[in-house]
């Protein structure tokens, strides 16, 4: 038994540990609850029987944005593919850090290196930014820049766009699962967003012909 869970939870989980609802629900049902307790054991919970057949029932069919308690300031998320474990957190705790330009910042669990670039990467723009790094104007970021969550009313107009759009808006578009939103990083200046830290950056701040100085910030997990 403890083999086909083992092998049950390679099949029915993704990278980030969220558990793949077509997969699991072709699970015959004692390998279900068996894979959602060792789950939750995974963060120290020991569910009872019923609330484990709950939990299952839960996984297997609860519409998108659903919430389910599992215990010890644990929920289970239903999204439109996937259900998470979603470890609850104090979000009073993402205070505004301001970033050292250049240096290194850290704040929401990350390390926020800035510097100056002396040249442009022959690869070009588009090969040189990833997820984890992206350039900006300099000089829009003069008055300085922070890392915040985000808040009411957040708008931005993402790079290769013409027009503003919600925060709230473009984080449904990329699937960012809903329990992520409220303490995903951003980097802001004065003006507003800069940039949606692993996805978009703001067109106000892009690297643009007329560009004198260009900053690198490059994002890395503490620890």
């Amino acid at each position: 038994l403890n083999r086909m869970t083992g092998e049950a939870l390679k099949d029915c989980l993704d990278a980030r540990g969220a558990i793949n609802r077509e997969g699991f629900n072709k699970l015959h049902e004692s390998l279900r609850r068996r894979c959602l307790v060792q789950l939750a054991w995974r963060f120290g919970i020991d569910c009872p029987f019923e609330r484990v057949v709950e939990a299952c029932e839960f996984v297997a069919s609860a519409p998108t944005g659903q919430r389910f308690d599992l215990g010890n300031g644990v929920t289970l998320y239903s999204g439109r593919t996937h259900a998470e474990f979603v470890k609850d957190t104090d979000t009073s705790k993402h205070v505004d850090v301001r970033l050292k330009i250049p240096g290194v910042t850290e704040g929401f669990g990350k390390r926020f290196t800035a510097q100056l670039l002396l040249a442009r990467p022959p690869e070009g723009w588009a090969a040189y930014c990833t997820p984890q790094r992206q350039v900006f104007d300099a000089d829009t970021m003069a008055e300085g820049a922070w890392v915040r969550a985000r808040r009411e009313g957040d708008r931005f107009t993402p790079l290769g766009m013409t027009n503003m759009r919600k925060l709230s808006d473009y984080l449904v578009d990329v699937g960012m699962p809903a329990p992520q939103r409220d303490s995903h990083p951003l980097i802001v200046t004065a003006a507003g967003i800069a940039w949606v830290v692993g996805y978009a950056s703001s067109a106000q701040t892009a690297v643009t012909p007329l560009t004198r100085r260009i900053l690198q910030i490059e994002v890395t997990e503490c620890g």
